[in-house]
């Protein structure tokens, strides 16, 4: 079984194992948006191994999931509306 990157390790410490689970896929996500970054310092002959990084990362990607929810509310009250002037 692969081990467990430290990155997304440490995310899960910082969030709390609870949190990961209050919505569809976002543990999922998560670590997939963890393991990008740290496969764009692998390229860079390096890894993340600073607690900065990841709580930055961590608040960049709960910005973006936040986004994306009010974007997609308002395209259905959009279609929401274009529905009522028909």
């Amino acid at each position: 079984m692969k081990t467990e990157p430290w990155i997304y390790g440490l995310a899960k410490q910082m969030l709390g194992e609870d949190a990961l689970l209050d919505e569809d896929k976002c543990g999922i996500q998560l670590r997939d948006y963890l393991e990008d970054i740290e496969t764009f310092a692998n390229l860079a002959n390096g890894s993340i191994q600073s607690r900065q990084v990841v709580a930055l990362a961590l608040v960049h990607f709960l910005d973006r999931k936040t986004l994306i929810k009010k974007i997609t509310q308002m395209e259905k009250d959009i279609d929401r509306l274009k529905g009522l002037e028909d």
